[in-house]
């Protein structure tokens, strides 16, 4: 059960249920049953005129989806409320299972963590790191503030990477990503969804021939980082995948170390910087 405050002269539930950002598939949902939504705790159908400061809420039944196995291991919790659980995902492990980390991912231990807390709902991740990128990763507790945040898309989030070679200047990336199926591997192309990636180089390690630089996504393309890395022949350090001959660390280095965005539901900002972790 989630409240706000209508804000406006006069507007019926429905637009004010779309200007909020909600989904047309949750607005569905709250129209089949009357009492999903009440205004002034009385309930109300989609086409009631609200007034300044009325008061809304939404009361939707989630199905909580849980098929994956729970994950023993430990996870740094970086902030929670009642809506929200934004969490440091560590390094090696899936936002959701794969085939290649079914037992070891973030959705498993969460669901984990939701048995301790005796407080269970829907995995819905906001921003799904690849296993090989660390990082913050937001949750969503309940399907209105994932709407809200989905589609309103605030998040402002910053990455560090170690790419080969060095880089001296800021480059801005502007490239089209498809997927290779073939070569299991995401490439740059002019037919391909347009991405945007914009790069700062920060430092410049010369006995390992890499440069730490911070990364900020104007899009959010499925492996962006890496395809728009190795296009400027800078791929990240040890991305054998992606094009790199070097190995001076095991893994690369890739992470999501800060993020910034407005509350879904309390409208404070909110924002967060990580410790960069560095493998060097």
């Amino acid at each position: 059960m989630i409240k706000f405050i209508n804000k406006h002269n006069e507007i019926s539930i429905n637009n004010f249920l779309i200007n909020l950002g909600l989904s047309k598939e949750t607005l569905i949902k709250l129209r089949k049953k009357l009492g999903n939504i009440l205004v002034n705790n009385k309930p109300c159908f989609i086409n009631f005129i609200l007034h300044v400061n009325d008061e809304v809420t939404l009361n939707l039944e989630d199905e909580v989806n849980s098929d994956y196995p729970d994950c023993n291991i430990s996870f740094k919790i970086i902030y929670e409320d009642e809506y929200l659980l934004i969490v440091d995902k560590p390094i090696n492990i899936a936002t959701i299972p794969t085939k290649s980390h079914f037992e070891n991912s973030l959705a498993g231990m969460v669901k984990r963590y939701q048995k301790q807390q005796n407080n269970y709902y829907t995995f819905r991740a906001l921003n799904r790191l690849d296993a090989g990128t660390s990082g913050i990763v937001i949750i969503a507790k309940d399907i209105f503030s994932y709407n809200i945040l989905i589609n309103k898309k605030s998040i402002i989030k910053e990455y560090l990477a170690i790419s080969d070679g060095e880089i001296k200047n800021p480059i801005t990336i502007e490239k089209g990503i498809k997927n290779d199926f073939e070569q299991h591997v995401h490439l740059c192309s002019v037919d391909g969804k347009f991405a945007k990636t914009c790069l700062t180089p920060l430092k410049y390690y010369d006995n390992f021939n890499a440069t730490l630089v911070k990364l900020k996504l104007e899009t959010g393309r499925t492996n962006q980082i890496r395809t728009h890395l190795a296009s400027i022949s800078h791929p990240l350090s040890s991305d054998i995948k992606y094009g790199s001959l070097t190995n001076f660390i095991e893994y690369f280095y890739l992470r999501c170390f800060s993020c910034s965005f407005i509350h879904p539901i309390l409208n404070t900002k909110l924002e967060f910087i990580l410790d960069y972790n560095l493998p060097i």
